[in-house]
């Protein structure tokens, strides 16, 4: 299960002179989120893991322009990649 709130919610320099655009919104998402990795063992304490997410992030958006209030859903649904070292004591 994912979470995902927005911060630092900004429109482009673009956005705001040609549109007059202000005040974006993003709201809260909540949406599935798929995970598969593998371990490898280095050594007794050392190991390395590859792993990757699918995870589902869908929003609305909106914010006022000079022709009224703009509201539009948004699908982000990212891939994340991972490969990280381990250590275990």
């Amino acid at each position: 299960m994912n979470y995902t709130t927005f911060f630092d919610k900004s429109l482009s320099s673009q956005a705001r002179t040609e549109l007059g655009a202000n005040g974006l919104d993003l709201g809260d998402s909540y949406g599935l989120a798929y995970r598969a990795g593998v371990d490898w063992n280095i050594s007794e304490n050392w190991l390395l893991n590859a792993s990757t997410w699918k995870i589902n992030i869908d929003t609305d958006a909106s914010f006022n322009s000079a022709l009224g209030k703009v509201k539009v859903s948004a699908d982000v649904n990212p891939w994340v990649y991972r490969i990280s070292l381990g250590y275990r004591f």
